[in-house]
């Protein structure tokens, strides 16, 4: 009987009844059980509960599981509003994305943090924000939070051209003099008519980061141009001089290294960077691995480095290996790759496999990485087709959780958001049958940057965090249950 009121009780979606049920328990049990979640003193449901669905809006914050982080900016393109995230060991979100602060001001890059009620943190910057301006329009695109409580921000500011920059926060949200030049560092490496040639950052342990993309020898959309690059700044925020030249590797177009042929700017950058045990770095990403390969072809790379930015050519083919996943049409791109607890890697290709159209996804083992060849990867098949259509998903970010996989994205007039087995199988306790969808409106330019954006998992607190971009010219976080 007890069992069966627990079971009604937390399956309620009525955020009064359970907040209710839970504070009069806890007057009986007392004081130690309220804990705190980031400073709002609310009692927080047991963490193992297993009659609050996985996938379900977090009525817990703002009542609602919404935050409305960010206000109309300048263009009100959801792409420009970005929707960074991470979490802190607290449970405190932190999000990064551009706003004008005042009538006829610039855009300015903007990080700003809130309790795990959705409260803004008002003790975080100037009022629960931080500003990173320049002389131009300037936006965030990745936040990390360090051990330390320090914060990477990673994004791009016009200047001539937009190009890269890096900041760093203390942990109370005011720039850190220690990094860059008062706390930024504004790297000029290639001007680019739009925003956004940064695919993926990693913090060394040693704090040393990690910037992976794409730059262009200054000859945008131009087939065999394209080259991928990856910076590492020491941790001071200048360019590391004992990595490839300056602080940057630049794998360019010749018949035995990468052609990043696709005029797609999500398509022919660095999309995972691995970290290995032994300090080798290797690139995944979406080309061709020679001027060989047909020109109709998409490959999946990967690319293995020494800790000094050289070709590790002990890997693969002198260093690369390259796998023709899917035909080269406008849908095809290998998306990227994450790790999961028990070592498996989930990779996403988005194509033509085989004769068939869809979006599939690889599970591989780390062996399948690190000891990659030619002939290995030449018997890799997918695990399983995740949609039937090429252009059906359009994909904004993936993670890792209990060695399952979570994609946000956009599809067929719908945000979305979806869990996967490792058997390449919806996860039928997370949201509807695996899947999370809502009607999504969005500038008809701007179709890359539809629906549910990126993706922060508190694991201590049982949160999936998700920036909203179907909206104009706002950006929502959403917050659901997940086990």
């Amino acid at each position: 009987m007890t069992k069966a009121i627990f079971q009604f009780l937390f399956k309620t979606k009525t955020n009064f009844f359970r907040r209710l049920f839970v504070g009069g328990i806890c007057l009986l049990l007392g004081p130690g059980c309220f804990k705190s979640n980031g400073g709002n003193g609310s009692p927080i449901p047991p963490t193992t509960q297993s009659g609050n669905p996985s996938g379900q809006d977090d009525l817990s914050v703002l009542g609602t599981g919404i935050i409305p982080a960010f206000v109309p900016n300048a263009y009100g393109y959801p792409d420009w509003i970005g929707g960074a995230i991470d979490i802190q060991s607290n449970g405190q979100i932190v999000v990064g994305s551009a706003e004008r602060q005042n009538v006829g001001a610039l855009d300015s890059a903007v990080v700003k943090r809130f309790n795990t009620d959705g409260t803004l943190d008002t003790s975080f910057g100037n009022t629960g924000a931080s500003v990173i301006s320049f002389s131009n329009d300037s936006k965030a695109e990745k936040v990390i939070v360090l051990s330390s409580g320090k914060i990477v921000v990673v994004g791009t500011a016009y200047d001539s051209g937009w190009k890269p920059f890096v900041a760093r926060l203390l942990s109370n949200g005011t720039l850190d003099t220690q990094f860059g030049i008062s706390g930024i560092q504004l790297l000029n490496i290639e001007s680019r008519p739009v925003p956004g040639w940064i695919s993926d950052v990693v913090v060394q342990p040693d704090n040393k980061i990690l910037l992976g993309g794409y730059d262009t020898n200054g000859q945008a959309n131009t087939p065999g141009q394209y080259n991928y690059l990856l910076v590492r700044l020491l941790d001071t925020g200048i360019l590391d001089s004992a990595f490839g030249s300056g602080g940057m590797v630049t794998i360019n177009s010749n018949p035995t290294v990468i052609v990043a042929y696709t005029n797609d700017e999500k398509k022919r950058a660095i999309r995972s960077i691995k970290l290995t045990s032994d300090g080798h770095i290797i690139l995944v990403g979406a080309g061709r691995s020679s001027l060989t390969v047909s020109s109709n072809e998409s490959q999946t790379i990967a690319v293995k480095l020494d800790s000094t930015g050289a070709i590790d050519t002990t890997f693969g083919d002198n260093g690369f290996v390259g796998r023709t996943l899917a035909d080269f049409s406008a849908f095809s791109s290998t998306f990227g790759m994450v790790a999961s607890a028990n070592g498996a890697y989930f990779l996403l290709n988005q194509g033509t496999f085989s004769g068939t159209s869809g979006t599939h996804l690889f599970v591989l083992n780390n062996s399948d990485i690190e000891n990659a060849t030619t002939s290995s990867w030449a018997t890799l098949s997918p695990t399983k087709r995740i949609t039937e259509a090429a252009n059906a998903m359009e994909i904004q970010d993936m993670k890792s959780f209990n060695n399952t996989l979570l994609i946000s994205g956009y599809q067929s007039g719908n945000s979305y958001l979806s869990r996967f087995d490792q058997a390449g199988n919806l996860q039928s306790t997370f949201g509807n049958n695996g899947l999370i969808q809502f009607s999504c409106s969005f500038p008809s330019f701007d179709v890359d940057a539809r629906g549910l954006r990126n993706m922060a998992v508190d694991s201590v607190r049982h949160r999936l965090w998700v920036t909203d971009s179907c909206e104009t010219g706002k950006l929502k976080v959403r917050a659901y249950t997940i086990y």
